[in-house]
């Protein structure tokens, strides 16, 4: 057994109560009035039925990167989440996993993986075999193009086929992979009043006069800015104010560039709990995406406040949340920097990701889903493209969502 795993399991088998709620998220009840069967394991690896199972699993990951695998379509890619989700829909699965020890032990699990999937052996899974990334069934995951995807993929992003693994030196290379020059346009560029789409991601959700306090954001139906910020001093300028989130898919790109031509005011990073699951009736093992909200107020996340040069804008802030399975958000800027729309702020390393836009109460917005609405349904909208467009302050606000989807 790897020693981070070991380092697991004396931590609950040294507290009785930690190695009670061990064994009992396998026994209790998965609540939710949406809760559906766990899928089976890939070929080859363990069912987990119980502690030692989970223990065993969790050991076996260590030395294998993710595999495409179309059995669960709303965790494709997320093998640690794929067996901790369904224990985590339990009362003793969510004290557990609650656990700051708990949560500090898996952080180091994740980290020493980070390692594996950063090194040539994790490129095994770079391949047009049926749980390759290669596969055409895997390229239409990540592309949405059917079959086109693959040409598209050769045309959107630095690779070479021709090489062994597409030239990716390992997973972590993969998954961060660059776009080609000219592949994500910048909208507008020379326009101020134009704010572009820091992620390719898919618009989940767009709140105003958002509140300073709001409790039901353990239940992941709002946001609550001292929970979200976690008590940056810059909190208070966005009470009231308006938030934007969109959810990036796991087969998706996964660098972040800038929304809004400025400088860097400040930069903050908060470590969340990594596994993790609100506290409603809502909650479905295999869809983490009903937990957006939530995630975005717990997770891993770091804080980039932008100073932007359209006085219209003001200060604005930039949020990128890492969540489950690696959680790395790695900044590319710094403090004091001046940026411009489109350039690079930082990039997710492996896990599932999500990202917020705030902007001050004032700030006047006419937000572009480009023809659809705002929900789990949504489709990507493309980094670098139009999301948003600051009105002029006689106008009043303006929020556009045009056939929003129900979460």
């Amino acid at each position: 057994m790897h020693q981070v795993v070991e380092g697991l399991q004396t931590l609950l088998e040294s507290e009785p109560e930690l190695f009670n709620q061990a064994n009992e998220m396998f026994e209790q009840e998965t609540s939710g009035k949406n809760v559906d069967v766990a899928p089976p394991p890939p070929p080859g690896r363990p069912q987990v039925n119980n502690y030692r199972d989970f223990l065993e699993a969790l050991d076996d990951l260590m030395v294998r990167a993710p595999e495409y695998h179309d059995e669960n379509l709303g965790l494709i890619g997320l093998p640690f989440s794929t067996i901790i989700n369904w224990p985590l829909g339990t009362k003793s699965g969510v004290k557990l996993l609650a656990n700051s020890s708990v949560n500090d032990q898996f952080r180091q699990i994740l980290n020493q993986w980070t390692m594996f999937l950063s090194s040539k052996a994790s490129s095994y899974v770079l391949n047009d075999s049926p749980t390759g990334w290669f596969c055409r069934p895997a390229m239409e995951f990540m592309m949405g193009l059917g079959e086109n995807s693959r040409g598209e993929f050769e045309k959107v992003f630095v690779c070479d086929p021709g090489q062994e693994h597409w030239g990716y030196r390992s997973f972590d290379d993969f998954f961060t992979r660059k776009l080609r020059a000219g592949a994500r346009p910048v909208a507008s560029p020379m326009d101020w009043s134009i704010i572009t789409h820091p992620c390719d991601a898919c618009p989940y959700q767009l709140d105003t006069s958002v509140r300073a306090r709001d409790s039901c954001w353990i239940k992941g139906r709002c946001y609550s800015l001292r929970q979200l910020l976690a008590g940056h001093s810059f909190t208070d300028a966005f009470i009231g104010g308006t938030i934007y989130q969109g959810f990036l898919k796991s087969g998706g790109y996964h660098r972040w560039h800038c929304p809004v031509d400025g400088y860097i005011r400040d930069m903050h990073h908060v470590p969340g709990t990594i596994f993790s699951r609100p506290q409603n009736d809502d909650f479905k093992p295999s869809e983490p995406t009903r937990s957006q909200k939530f995630v975005a107020q717990t997770s891993t996340r770091v804080l980039i406040f932008i100073q932007a040069d359209n006085p219209e804008i003001g200060l604005m802030c930039v949020m990128l949340v890492g969540w489950a399975e690696v959680s790395t958000c790695e900044v590319t800027v710094r403090t004091g920097q001046r940026v411009v729309k489109g350039e690079q702020l930082g990039v997710f390393h492996y896990g599932g990701s999500t990202h917020c836009l705030l902007f001050r109460p004032g700030v006047e917005l006419e937000f572009d889903l480009h023809g659809q609405g705002l929900g789990r349904q949504a489709g990507v909208v493309p980094v670098n493209s139009k999301i948003a467009r600051v009105v002029t302050r006689e106008v009043g606000i303006v929020v556009t969502i045009l056939n929003p989807i129900a979460e």
